[in-house]
């Protein structure tokens, strides 16, 4: 075989070789991407996913309370016509009468402000719920390096390596 067609046939299969090693290597950077990006979606998904059912469970709590403090004021407002009634027929008035009315008022209030207090501290906790989440989402994600993309200076260099072997070859075969 005449020495030029191998030296061409050398650095062309030489280049090949290079070039199709940098494509392999961007396949496998594109595949590493698609992983991580798909990985982020699920992690993002199931963190919304998460967030929405602390959220619905501090709804719920709130609703509990307010249905708790409705309860206790109407208690409140029946024992205390029940009180007045009483009062009343029995022709009771002045302190004494005000002093039940007033521990009536102040039982009431009592335990609203303990069903508020409650509903603070359960929304204290579902909010440092909420930031674990965010944060375990954020884990999850960062759990999967980014790939570094493909330099094509080493197939560069095949190349221009494959060109000089190839001419090197071309010389011994013709000297």
């Amino acid at each position: 075989m005449c020495p030029t067609v191998m030296a061409i046939a050398s650095f062309a299969i030489g280049a090949a070789s290079s070039v199709m090693g940098y494509v392999g290597q961007k396949q496998a950077v594109d595949s590493q991407e698609e992983q991580y990006r798909r990985n982020a979606e699920n992690a993002k998904m199931a963190t919304s996913i998460k967030e929405q059912q602390i959220n619905r469970r501090i709804l719920q709590e709130g609703e509990a309370a307010a249905q708790k403090k409705f309860e206790t004021n109407l208690d409140a407002k029946r024992a205390i016509a029940t009180a007045t009634t009483a009062a009343g027929e029995g022709g009771v008035s002045g302190l004494s009468v005000s002093h039940v009315l007033g521990s009536i008022y102040a039982q009431s209030g009592r335990f609203n402000a303990s069903v508020d207090r409650n509903l603070d501290i359960n929304r204290s906790y579902f909010r440092g719920e909420k930031e674990a989440a965010h944060t375990q989402g954020q884990a999850q994600i960062n759990s999967v390096a980014l790939p570094e993309k493909p330099s094509f200076l080493p197939a560069l260099i095949g190349v221009f390596g494959s060109g000089v072997d190839a001419y090197g070859r071309y010389k011994q075969a013709t000297a």
